[in-house]
């Protein structure tokens, strides 16, 4: 009879820096930006339009995001995620509106 000892699992998703690691460079990845180069230059924009535009977006994002720090800290966060949700409803509202 003999006795067979077990592996030791060794995948490295069980280490948990890996997995932090793991998940931060997957959560952080954009794999939309491809796309939306393509969709964009199928629109008819040309390679400097789709610079220009994601350039603003960027800017708009870094400007943003220290103001709304500080609301959230002033109304809390909670308060601040389901209002910004109703403006965006609301947005969505006007857009479609105006078609």
């Amino acid at each position: 009879m003999s006795i067979q000892s077990e592996k030791p699992d060794t995948s490295l998703l069980l280490i948990p820096n890996i997995r932090l690691i793991a998940f931060r460079v997957l959560f952080n990845s954009r794999f939309y930006y491809p796309v939306f180069t393509i969709l964009f230059l199928d629109f008819g924009l040309s390679v400097a339009q789709f610079s220009i535009l994601n350039a603003v977006w960027a800017a708009t994002i870094v400007i943003a995001e220290v103001p709304s720090r500080a609301l959230a800290d002033i109304i809390g966060r909670k308060r601040l995620l389901v209002s910004s949700g109703l403006i965006m409803m609301v947005e969505i509202g006007i857009a479609n509106a105006c078609r």
